[in-house]
């Protein structure tokens, strides 16, 4: 299965998830647009920002990275799933929309800041 694909089923099951109040795809890289002097460089958003941004209908932020199988999140999307559940978000990473079904739920019983990153693959836990 390709990322995207998995990208795509993870935002349909959010956006019909009763605790999601919103959720968005986010783009990040970098492009050239134009040529010679009208040339410019264009960045999009920061290193390790996750794929999916939203926020629970609890008022937390969350953010899902999401990999193809047999991936995992890099140094920089590590960092940035750490920052989001220290500042009492709820952070996560899976590499099937499935683990979204347990990924929610486990993170909306956490009442303690700050809740640890979701790792479906608990070897990968960093």
């Amino acid at each position: 299965m390709r990322e995207t694909d998995i990208l795509l089923a993870c935002l349909e099951l959010l956006e019909h998830h009763p605790s999601v109040a919103w959720c968005m795809r986010m783009n990040t890289g970098a492009a050239v647009f134009g040529e010679g002097e009208n040339q410019r460089f264009v960045k999009f958003s920061e290193p390790g920002v996750s794929d999916i941004v939203g926020q629970l209908k609890d008022g937390r932020f969350f953010a899902v990275e999401v990999k193809r199988p047999g991936n995992t999140p890099t140094d920089d999307q590590w960092a940035f799933l750490r920052n989001v559940a220290k500042g009492g978000g709820v952070a996560g990473w899976v590499d099937d929309p499935a683990q979204l079904a347990d990924f929610i739920p486990a993170r909306l019983q956490v009442k303690t800041l700050p809740c640890s990153v979701y790792c479906p693959h608990t070897k990968d836990k960093k």
